[in-house]
């Protein structure tokens, strides 16, 4: 069964970045990679249990998680109740073929919602050549300013 972590980089986002690691509770593991916030960023990814790194981690992001798999997500950004259950289904799995998965984002602007392309988000950290890239259905929420 595959297992991931949660990979965030910050910088002053306490007032998004609650709204993020509640929505990533199914995450084996949440590393926020911070440089150097001057606001409750810190805290508020030690209240939610995330491993934190400050800026000197932040040139060497790579190998930070423990999990084969890395979700990267903005603090702006949260998994929709569709993406969770997607994840949840995925980790069921007792062999993962894919070497990523390409995520819709859907972005709010203003009182209005735009879709956006796919990103790849969800990566293996070991390259596997050869290998294809998956899509999942549910979505990244994105919450712009």
């Amino acid at each position: 069964m595959p297992r991931f972590t949660v990979l965030l980089r910050t910088h002053n986002n306490a007032l998004t970045l609650g709204r993020a690691l509640e929505t990533v509770r199914i995450a084996d593991e949440i590393v926020v990679v911070d440089e150097d916030s001057t606001d409750r960023t810190p805290q508020l990814a030690a209240e939610y249990g995330a491993r934190y790194f400050g800026k000197e981690a932040a040139t060497r992001a790579v190998g930070l998680w423990r999990h084969e798999w890395v979700l990267t997500l903005l603090p702006d950004e949260t998994l929709s109740e569709a993406l969770e259950t997607d994840l949840l289904i995925w980790k069921q799995k007792d062999a993962v073929l894919e070497k990523a998965y390409a995520i819709p984002i859907r972005e709010q602007q203003g009182e209005k919602w735009k879709k956006l392309d796919a990103e790849v988000r969800l990566v293996r950290s070991a390259h596997v050549p050869g290998r294809k890239v998956g899509a999942f259905t549910g979505e990244i929420l994105r919450f712009r300013h």
